[in-house]
């Protein structure tokens, strides 16, 4: 379980594709405390730590993550990283889990008079889990929605959020990782077995 808050960013090494899907091979944050099998949110995607040494960390990424996530579209230079969540831990973002619901793509990226704002387009399956004010996680950022159209959100970024993601390097046509709100997606799916049941 994650909260959508980023702790580092981490540089790709390598990434490469084969017969069970691909490996990536990212820097190690200093500092951080690993182990094989830890769970790590790379752009919000919860993959698996398969290997790793004092300087870097490898992910194994299976046929569906590479169908379902920005990672069988995009090779990406920089990822957003976040540790698994504790109990300890203060849930400064929202409940996020790390399974990738689409992928959504960047519309327009809004940027004058310190607004920054991002469009992103999705499926209109997915149009019924955003609400105005509800929480979104884009690559890995938890995100508040400012904005909603039929197959649209909109989510207005701080300085401190494009200081600290790579959320400020996209632009219109990128491809971003989509989770939407969990709790919002219990909901959802309630209401449409309640009705189909009537």
């Amino acid at each position: 379980m994650f909260t959508g808050i980023i702790e580092q960013q981490g540089k790709k090494i390598d990434f490469s594709k084969n017969d069970q899907g691909a490996r990536l091979v990212l820097v190690k944050p200093v500092g951080w405390e690993t182990g094989l099998g830890d769970s790590i949110a790379v752009q919000g995607a919860c993959l698996t730590i398969a290997e790793q040494n004092g300087e870097t960390f490898s992910f194994d990424l299976m046929p569906e993550t590479l169908a379902k996530t920005v990672f069988g579209v995009a090779d990406a230079e920089i990822y957003n990283l976040e540790r698994a969540t504790t109990l300890e831990n203060k849930l400064d973002g929202h409940i996020v889990s790390g399974h990738i619901d689409t992928v959504g793509i960047v519309e327009s990226v809004q940027n004058d008079s310190g607004k920054y704002v991002l469009r992103i387009s999705f499926d209109n399956s997915f149009a019924s889990l955003v609400i105005m004010k509800g929480s979104v996680t884009i690559d890995g950022v938890s995100l508040t929605i400012t904005g909603v159209g039929g197959n649209w959100c909109e989510v207005s970024l701080v300085p401190y959020t494009l200081e600290q993601t790579t959320l400020s390097s996209l632009e219109k046509g990128n491809h971003v990782n989509l989770e939407f709100d969990m709790i919002g997606k219990y909901i959802n799916r309630f209401m449409k077995i309640h009705h189909a049941g009537k």
